[in-house]
């Protein structure tokens, strides 16, 4: 009697852990579908921040620009060639996070031949996804979906727009300069 009681014992116990496992299990597995697409935006970013693309400086650069998020120590340099008001090239040497990097690559893809003002509208709606408004950002490609939850992460915010905000600035400095006149030649 007393070693099929202490078998009783074994079974009760292990369909107990089966049960929470098995509860577990299926709480794991409906949050594993509900985060399906962060997972998917997770990989996004690591892929990007792994293999950016558009590394590096040009040789010949007709923008430059840099910035630095104080916050972090992120630090973005970028180097781009205009040709009339078409930013042919870019280029972008990103130190810091994971966020920074990703958004610095991402950006490197999507801005080659595209207009300055798509560049504009492009990191305006870029920092309305991030804060939230996400009706407004239908035109950007799906990677960018990757930084819709830094809303609940505000202070990695500036890691994500470092790269743009960075771009925008030397694009305005570029603007002031490419628009005062030229010297006349002797």
């Amino acid at each position: 009697m007393g070693a099929s009681g202490s078998l009783w014992a074994c079974i009760t116990l292990f369909q107990k852990f089966r049960n929470s496992w098995i509860r577990c299990a299926k709480s794991w597995r409906c949050s594993v579908i509900k985060n399906a697409s962060s997972v998917l935006f997770q990989r996004t970013i690591l892929d990007h921040a792994r293999k950016p693309r558009g590394f590096g400086e040009l040789e010949a650069p007709t923008l430059l620009g840099s910035g630095v998020n104080e916050l972090c120590g992120d630090e973005v340099r970028i180097s781009a060639e205009i040709r009339g008001e078409v930013v042919a090239q870019l280029r972008c040497v990103s130190v810091g996070c994971l966020l920074c990097r990703a958004s610095a690559s991402m950006m490197c893809e999507w801005v080659p031949a595209r207009t300055l003002s798509e560049c504009y509208i492009g990191e305006k709606r870029l920092r309305a996804l991030v804060a939230g408004l996400t009706e407004t950002c239908a035109p950007l490609p799906t990677q960018f979906l990757a930084f819709k939850d830094l809303r609940a992460l505000p202070q990695r915010e500036k890691c994500a727009l470092l790269p743009w905000s960075t771009l925008i600035k030397a694009l305005e400095d570029y603007n002031i300069i490419s628009r005062l006149p030229r010297p006349a030649r002797q």
